[in-house]
């Protein structure tokens, strides 16, 4: 899974869907259901092996699972809580998780008045919950005082990656870190990342997008090694783009900007500019097939050659969408519950 995120609202909105395959567009396999798991918060997948944020869980935050698809094993990953959720200042988890095979990475969000601190956390089977650090920000109860936005993260294979948006603290405003990789038991920043906004990861390539520098109106987009931390290319932006998502694998990186993909070489390079819905958030990237959602439907495009076509439109609200070689994977949730689903693209 090389899931992606970018700040956005910390909310759950459903919509009316996007409308489903017109004719003459080609027809792609029945979704699958692969699981049933109650109401989700947040969830992710990596290889043969899904995460989740029990929503159905009573205590406060809401437990988080794993379970392998094939076999069906499932592992609790943090401590059961010793309450219920009865109040508007319980804490919460954030609806934007990360895994790398079975080690999952999320943010327990304690709202406040005017602000809120994030608790990015992480866990496997075997491997109790730790915190990583604590991200503190403007944006709390008060709707004057701005929004509340999920900390950024992704993961792939061995690597787990997140931007550390803070932008309040005690003592008054600070820098935030920028992109951090979750490394062991440790957690390491990438020299000159700072500003950074969304992340993505495949392998031991990780892809960012920052603020603009002081005195330059152009967002940046930059490259690192997750195995050791360096830089590895970036490029700059027309000035007035701002990246709403962005995925990347091999030599190429996709960027959501407005209502359009563009596929970039890692130098910069423009390749090719996709026109996608307003409403297309959440790409993933394999080889040159794309998928986003916009609402409810699930789009498949063909970076190589800028098709695009409807793979599936859910019945509920959409999370966790990834591509992984021929597999796409998400979890569907409405209001009787959610259900995992796959669809497993034809070769080529």
């Amino acid at each position: 899974m090389r899931r992606l995120a970018a700040v956005g609202v910390i909310a759950v909105v459903i919509a009316t869907a996007e409308a489903g395959a017109s004719a003459g567009e080609k027809r792609w396999p029945t979704p699958r259901t692969v699981a049933t798991v109650g109401h989700v918060g947040a969830f992710a997948h990596d290889r043969d092996w899904v995460a989740w944020a029990d929503g159905e869980s009573a205590p406060c935050p809401a437990r988080i699972r794993v379970r392998h698809l094939r076999t069906g094993t499932t592992h609790a990953l943090n401590r059961r809580a010793p309450r219920r959720c009865d109040g508007v200042g319980d804490p919460l988890v954030q609806n934007q998780m990360a895994l790398a095979g079975t080690r999952a990475l999320w943010g327990i969000i304690q709202p406040y008045t005017d602000e809120h601190a994030i608790s990015v956390v992480t866990a496997a089977p075997r491997s109790p919950e730790r915190v990583v650090t604590v991200v503190q920000a403007l944006g709390g109860r008060r709707e004057e005082t701005g929004r509340m936005v999920p900390v950024p993260m992704a993961g792939d294979g061995n690597a787990l990656v997140f931007a550390d948006i803070s932008n309040n603290w005690e003592d008054g405003p600070a820098e935030p870190r920028g992109v951090i990789r979750v490394v062991g038991r440790t957690a390491a920043a990438i020299p000159g990342s700072e500003g950074a906004y969304a992340v993505a990861v495949a392998g031991d390539s990780i892809a960012y997008a920052q603020s603009a520098a002081s005195g330059c109106a152009c967002d940046r987009v930059a490259g690192a090694s997750w195995r050791t931390g360096k830089p590895t290319w970036r490029f700059e932006l027309p000035p007035g783009n701002r990246v709403r998502a962005l995925a990347i694998d091999g030599s190429r990186v996709v960027l959501l900007l407005g209502s359009r993909l563009e596929v970039r070489q890692l130098g910069g390079h423009l390749v090719r500019t996709i026109p996608v819905s307003r409403a297309a958030a959440d790409i993933d990237l394999a080889g040159t097939r794309l998928v986003y959602r916009a609402t409810r439907a699930i789009r498949l495009v063909d970076v190589g050659s800028g098709s695009t076509s409807t793979l599936a439109v859910a019945r509920g609200s959409v999370a966790g969408l990834s591509i992984e070689g021929r597999r796409v994977i998400w979890v569907e949730d409405t209001a009787r519950g959610a259900r995992i689903l796959e669809v497993l693209l034809p070769r080529g």
